[in-house]
């Protein structure tokens, strides 16, 4: 099935900003473009990589906790919490994609990230949020690369990605 793909973008959103409490502008961002999505409408959303390049690896280096996978389990409940807020308050379905796994020094990362994605959207009591797990997908079977069709420049999915 065919769908129109509107980009509603939130330039620099870590899951972690999505915390109850947080003042930061994206956090604020978030919340003028979730509120000019329509009711009832489906969204996919994909969010995580910013935390998976920076947040998850400071906070474990400073001792905020003892692992990536703790860290990342935190930001997840975080992020499904507010995704199934959404779903329930405006009736959205949320298909929620994992992480794309395009820079290299991130990957094992991203990797570990997007398994505790996969338990916190599989856990949440929110029906309509819905897993779309295809970073896996994205890498060479061989040499464990994105793949080259996928390469946009080293740091980006190729805008191919959405045909």
């Amino acid at each position: 099935e065919e769908r129109l793909l509107v980009p509603m973008l939130v330039t620099g959103l870590k899951q972690w900003h999505l915390r109850k409490g947080c003042t930061f502008y994206t956090r604020e961002q978030f919340e003028r473009v979730a509120s000019s999505v329509p009711d009832a409408s489906d969204v996919l959303a994909l969010f995580g990589e910013i935390d998976c390049r920076e947040g998850l690896g400071a906070a474990v280096k400073r001792g905020i906790y003892e692992s990536v996978e703790k860290a990342s389990e935190e930001v997840t409940k975080i992020y499904t919490r507010e995704l199934g807020t959404l779903t329930m308050a405006r009736k959205l379905r949320i298909l929620v994609h994992d992480v794309a796994p395009v820079l290299a020094p991130c990957r094992e990362t991203v990797a570990t990230f997007n398994a505790v994605l996969a338990r916190a959207v599989a856990a949440a009591r929110a029906p309509r949020l819905q897993l779309v797990a295809v970073g896996g997908a994205m890498l060479d079977s061989e040499s464990g690369e994105l793949l080259q069709e996928l390469n946009f420049d080293q740091t980006h999915l190729h805008p191919c990605y959405v045909e």
